[in-house]
């Protein structure tokens, strides 16, 4: 049995399991589609299977594969970071021993897209690009501001800048996120307008930017 590292960004595969048949053993491989959400399942390099990849409102897809000797299961498991693969021969997986009904029981629990997307997805993650984008332009505008100033007072102003800027981000970032998180208790809203208003909510900061750089580069 082999099995190559799955991505961690949420897709999966491709993967390969060595399986046994009545004949001695057979190549399974898991490969997701370069675009699109289907993943395709080849036994001994016949297509077999074809189904949509596992996401957050179906974390668990398992698949009974053809055999003539051994029950063989596979199983995909969706997870915020990763997609697993596991095969299950007689009820055993050949990763670790424990049944399928023991890993059944270890199942990730669907969830709606509001909470997949945002809540799993870029609003709570801390390396948060917003935060570098906005240190950048904060020490852009301030040197577009400062562009006529001596060169030490330019220098002090964009590292004062940058901090305020790091300061300010950091405090609207976490507004953004208890925001999210509030929204996460309103099941019954669109998972659409839900996204949307954090969406619009962690960038409106940026319009006031614009209009910073747009007042400090029109004097």
């Amino acid at each position: 049995m082999t099995e190559q590292p799955m991505s961690t960004t949420g897709t999966v595969g491709p993967a390969s399991w060595r399986v046994p048949t009545s004949r001695g053993s057979v190549l399974l491989e898991i490969e997701p589609a370069l675009f699109g959400r289907k993943v395709t399942v080849r036994l001994g390099g016949r297509e077999i299977a074809r189904f949509p990849k596992p996401n957050g409102q179906r974390p668990w897809i398992e698949h009974v594969l053809p055999g003539d000797a051994h029950e063989v299961v596979l199983v995909l498991v969706w997870e915020p970071k990763a997609t697993s693969s596991h095969v299950f021969v007689d009820g055993a997986n050949l990763r670790g021993g424990e049944t399928l009904d023991a890993r059944r029981a270890q199942a990730p629990k669907p969830m709606d897209r509001y909470e997949q997307n945002i809540i799993h997805g870029w609003v709570m993650r801390e390396d948060n690009a917003v935060t570098l984008w906005a240190l950048l332009g904060g020490a852009s505008i301030t040197v577009l501001a400062l562009r006529d100033q001596p060169l030490p007072v330019v220098i002090a102003a964009v590292v004062v800048g940058s901090v305020l800027a790091l300061i300010c981000v950091s405090v609207w970032l976490g507004a953004v996120k208890r925001f999210a998180l509030w929204l996460l208790t309103k099941p019954t809203w669109n998972d659409g307008l839900r996204a949307e208003a954090v969406f619009l909510m962690a960038l409106s900061p940026l319009a006031a930017l614009l209009m910073v750089g747009w007042i400090a580069t029109g004097h």
